[in-house]
């Protein structure tokens, strides 16, 4: 999974810097401290369990992981299926969704996945 920077920083939809000086370097730390000691960290102390992970990735606020779409539903729907998630079928169908209008083997990961997943029932 992968988290951007600009999750950090809500409003921006990409967060970049430059640094080619030390100058650059010192600006960017000045940035940067306090959002790790401050945000990055405790995300991922609150991120210490299966359960929580499931809510980052499938809850209703779920813009955690903004990696491919089909990366983020294959990991979404491998974490939720460990925590059996009760939403779990409605999330398949939700990211199945998403998923429609893309290439027929892309989308056959996906439902390969569910397929194995299948296979150990709650």
């Amino acid at each position: 999974s992968m988290t951007q920077l600009a999750y950090f920083f809500p409003g921006e939809t990409t967060k970049e810097f430059a640094v080619k000086t030390e100058a650059d370097i010192a600006a960017a730390v000045a940035q940067l401290a306090p959002l790790l000691r401050d945000q990055a960290l405790p995300l991922l102390a609150r991120l210490q369990s299966a359960t929580a992970l499931d809510e980052a990735l499938n809850g209703s606020n779920a813009r955690l992981d903004t990696s491919s779409t089909t990366h983020r539903t294959l990991h979404a729907l491998a974490v939720a299926h460990l925590v059996r998630n009760p939403h779990f079928d409605e999330l398949v169908a939700r990211y199945a969704a998403q998923m429609r209008g893309f290439d027929p083997e892309i989308k056959q990961q996906g439902a390969t996945l569910v397929a194995a997943l299948a296979k150990d029932p709650p």
